[in-house]
């Protein structure tokens, strides 16, 4: 029986296979193939870092703190391992990791993280892709509430951004691209799979763990001069179930979303306070996965 080889794309909508607590359909061969795309390494690039070791945070990441902030580093606390990151107590002290831009939406490239905050007032955090970053030790994002305003040289982005000071102060999806020149932004809603009017703005807990997902759809042969694909966003809980979701859509020859297909992304991460009260981030692990060739 032949089984189709799955791309990148097909891996990042599995919800729940990728976990001890999820389930595998053994008997279904396309969900079997999925959950083994990341063993398929003549056609896959795939990062998976588990941060049970300090030494990956100099190869694939760069680690960076301002004055204030202690930069991740190994928490020997954290079963199974996990990086910590303190913004310090002065106002808008932060810390981030950047990985290696090396991954294209036209490859269906995608990552998750898994994180937790130690408060979720006076805060802001971000999880995403993003292809240049000038000042680390920054937000790419800001008025996110709005139409949001991204940092100089950060032409591609999608991520998760969460400013607790602007006025909705709850985590949303933004993005913008140099094919889908208009900034975006979307409201992260939970429960997912129900009717909108049934919807509240999703916020994580305080000090405990949930996973951030940004995948892109789609792709375009050299010839074709029309940008096509999607990015969406996607939260899980602790328990591998998804609690919320948002995507920007992209049509061939306009639309509102998607990263242009040959832009060269990197994951990003970055936590910070507003205030001069001192917040931890932690990172159980951080994955990244494309095709290597266009499908």
């Amino acid at each position: 029986m032949a089984v189709r080889n799955p791309t990148g794309a097909d891996y990042g909508r599995t919800f729940n296979i990728d976990t001890g607590r999820g389930t595998l359909e053994v008997m279904d061969p396309d969900t079997l193939a999925s959950f083994l795309y990341s063993r398929n390494g003549r056609d896959v690039s795939f990062v998976d870092v588990a941060f049970n070791n300090v030494t990956i945070l100099s190869n694939p990441w760069t680690s960076t703190a301002d004055g204030s902030a202690t930069a991740f580093a190994q928490d020997a606390t954290i079963a199974g391992g996990a990086v910590k990151g303190v913004t310090g107590a002065t106002g808008e002290g932060a810390m981030s990791l950047f990985g290696a831009p090396i991954f294209q939406p036209q490859l269906n490239c995608g990552m998750e993280v898994s994180l937790k905050v130690s408060a979720i007032t006076n805060i802001r955090l971000e999880v995403g892709w993003v292809n240049v970053i000038t000042d680390k030790t920054l937000p790419v994002a800001t008025d996110v509430d709005g139409t949001p305003t991204f940092a100089a040289n950060s032409t591609e982005v999608a991520i998760m951004s969460w400013q607790t000071d602007d006025t909705i102060a709850t985590p949303r999806f933004v993005g913008d691209s140099v094919d889908f020149p208009t900034a975006k932004g979307a409201t992260l809603m939970t429960p997912y799979g129900v009717p909108a009017a049934s919807q509240t703005a999703w916020a994580p807990t305080a000090d405990t763990w949930f996973s951030v997902r940004v995948q892109n759809y789609g792709t375009r042969a050299s010839s074709d001069a029309d940008p096509t694909g999607s990015v969406a966003c996607m939260i899980f809980n602790d328990k591998n179930q998804i609690v919320a979701f948002s995507m920007f859509d992209a049509i061939a020859g306009g639309g509102t979303g998607g990263l242009t297909p040959e832009a060269m992304l990197a994951p990003w991460i970055f936590g910070g306070t507003i205030n001069t009260t001192s917040k931890n981030v932690h990172v159980r692990y951080a994955r990244a996965w494309a095709d290597r060739y266009v499908n």
